[in-house]
């Protein structure tokens, strides 16, 4: 009985322990588990992949919006911002910038390539580089021939002929002939043909490029102070006061226009399309009509041999200064003289009466020239004005030296000054940058220059040219 119950009480002790299932249990939980897991693993990765491509999908549709520069989308051809904006309006962004940043744009794609080549943007960049300011809105409306350059090609040219100036780097050669200052002179480009008067008397006419006189005119009987050219003839002014007007082709006199044309020396004229303006120590400036003289076909020598008296032409009408005159220039109707009386009066040729006066030196003016809307000034109180004419009473700029200005010549923003200390300087009026180009061994009574050739009126009666290279 003890060991029927014995082995009852084990049995049923072992029936009733749960130990037997409790691995297998477990086993079964940690599946469940780590099958939980990985369905919520798998959940997030999915919600995260959703994620990811709700947001690719949304950058993209962005990136379509917002980036327009570029667009692959649909036609898979590529189209930039450049073709959907006026070309004028690029050109007119990019012509703000320097010209050396043209060059670097061209690398960027053909449509900019193409915006750099073009040629409105390259008068644009010739216009800020190589016309001062006041003349740029006359520039803006000229035009070119079909014969001239592209603007880049002609932006090019300036450029490297500007660069020569500062060079420091030259040709120098002389023309002798003279024996006295050489106070006037004109260059004539076409025919590479130089024009001086001198102390001496007389006026030589100069083969540029051979280097030698051609012909020497004689008939003045002191110093020749002025002359110009026009049309084949040439008329001169000297200190005996007479005004004489030369065949260039029969290299003689044609006639004399007056022996006593001013009370005092002609110190400067010009001649235009048969009139004649001159101006004198006699505080005048006159005007002569000689289209009658020019188109006589008898020379002052045929006169004289039939014994036919001089007959002084009257001027055609007479202005007054408060002293000396020693500049004009002629354009148009408008005629501009300055003086010692240290102003610069502007003639009305039509209506014959002044105009206006420029009042801002503080000695005698020496020389002058205007072109459009700009009058440059050289005086004895050692500036250079830039007056802005289409201010009634000209608003203007200086640039100082230190000697007093005797000639000058400006061309776009090159303006080349000579003055009394000897030193011949060039000057970039957008700028006012400027550079001594030489100090001469005798004072610079004139100077003319083309491109980079330099030539210059000594008183040491020499010529001096100089080639910038």
């Amino acid at each position: 009985m003890i060991g029927d119950y014995t082995n009852n009480q084990i049995f049923s002790h072992f029936d009733s322990f749960h130990y037997e299932n409790s691995y297998e249990e477990k086993r079964e939980e940690e599946e469940k588990r780590l099958q939980e897991l990985a369905d919520l693993q798998n959940a997030q990765s999915g919600k995260r992949k959703q994620r990811l491509v709700k947001f690719l999908s949304h950058s993209r549709h962005v990136l379509k919006k917002t980036l327009s520069i570029t667009n692959f989308i649909h036609t898979g051809k590529k189209e930039t911002f450049i073709s959907r904006m006026p070309m004028e309006l690029l050109v007119h962004i990019v012509g703000f910038l320097e010209y050396s940043d043209i060059w670097n744009v061209m690398l960027v794609c053909k449509e900019w390539r193409a915006i750099a080549q073009d040629e409105f943007l390259w008068k644009i960049i010739y216009q800020n580089y190589f016309v001062y300011y006041p003349n740029r809105e006359a520039f803006a409306h000229q035009r070119k021939t079909q014969k001239d350059l592209h603007w880049r090609d002609i932006f090019r040219y300036d450029y490297i002929k500007e660069t020569k100036w500062s060079s420091d780097v030259y040709k120098e050669s002389y023309l002798h002939g003279h024996t006295g200052t050489v106070w006037t002179m004109l260059y004539d480009d076409e025919n590479g043909l130089i024009y001086t008067g001198s102390f001496d008397k007389t006026t030589k006419v100069w083969d540029l490029k051979k280097r030698k006189c051609l012909y020497t005119l004689y008939g003045h009987s002191y110093p020749v102070q002025c002359l110009d050219v026009d049309n084949g003839f040439m008329v001169t002014g000297s200190l005996d006061n007479s005004l004489r007007l030369w065949d260039l082709g029969k290299r003689q006199c044609h006639s004399i226009v007056s022996t006593k044309a001013h009370n005092f020396d002609v110190f400067c004229l010009q001649m235009s399309g048969g009139l004649i303006a001159s101006g004198s120590s006699d505080s005048t400036v006159k005007l002569w009509r000689v289209d009658d003289l020019i188109n006589s076909e008898e020379s002052l020598n045929d006169r004289m041999d039939r014994g036919e008296p001089q007959v002084n032409m009257q001027p055609l009408q007479t202005f007054k200064h408060n002293s000396c005159v020693t500049c004009l220039q002629m354009t148009g109707d408008r005629l501009m003289s300055g003086g010692s009386d240290k102003v610069v009066r502007v003639w009305d040729l039509n209506a014959q009466k002044e105009s206006n006066v420029l009042v801002g030196h503080d000695e005698g003016i020496r020389c002058l020239q205007f072109n459009e809307n700009i009058l440059v000034t050289g005086s004895n109180d050692t500036t250079v004005k830039l007056w802005d004419l289409r201010i009634k009473h000209g608003a203007y700029s200086s640039l100082r030296t230190q000697g007093s200005i005797r000639c000058l010549q400006w061309e776009g923003t090159s303006l080349i000054t000579g003055s009394n200390d000897q030193v011949v300087r060039w000057w970039n009026l957008n700028t006012g940058a400027s550079v001594e180009l030489f100090q001469s061994e005798s004072s610079v009574s004139c100077l003319k220059f083309k491109d980079n050739m330099l030539m210059c009126g000594l008183s040491d009666s020499k010529i001096q040219i100089l080639k910038f290279v």
